[in-house]
């Protein structure tokens, strides 16, 4: 299993409105980098939507189940990928007085010991890239990244 955890903050927005840029998963493709399309099926808990991304530069088409979507809480997917993969993300909310917090994790494991010491390793700097990139779009700070 890879781990990847991004923290960012935003001064400038509030919890409400980071809520609304991360639950609108039709507009992905505008902030996340590396989805070309988004086709949403629905937003509802335990429904899927999929997405045209480049995240290892050839365009594929992935499908993502929303397992949880709390609003101003956390929104969370399950993702089946290529080759018997399997991705999980989640993004976790909270608030201070001063600054919204953006908790982003992506744990992702190829199921193949060979293929996550390379290609996960190159999928590991990629999403990492997206999440970072993401929150930077969104209006925020990034603060701490582990993976």
């Amino acid at each position: 299993m890879i781990i990847i955890k991004v923290n960012a903050l935003s001064k400038n927005i509030t919890l409400e409105e980071t809520w609304e840029l991360l639950s609108d998963i039709q507009k992905y493709n505008q902030r996340v980098k590396f989805i070309r399309k988004v086709t949403l099926y629905t937003n509802a808990q335990g429904k899927y939507w999929e997405d045209i991304t480049t995240v290892l530069w050839i365009p594929m088409k992935i499908k993502h189940k929303i397992t949880s979507m709390k609003k101003n809480q956390e929104i969370s997917y399950d993702v089946n990928l290529p080759l018997n993969g399997f991705m999980k993300q989640k993004f976790v909310l909270s608030k201070n007085d001063k600054n919204v917090f953006v908790e982003g994790t992506i744990d992702f494991d190829l199921r193949n010991k060979i293929l996550n010491n390379t290609l996960g390793v190159i999928l590991k700097k990629r999403l990492t890239e997206m999440l970072k990139y993401t929150f930077l779009n969104l209006g925020g700070e990034i603060y701490k990244i582990k993976t």
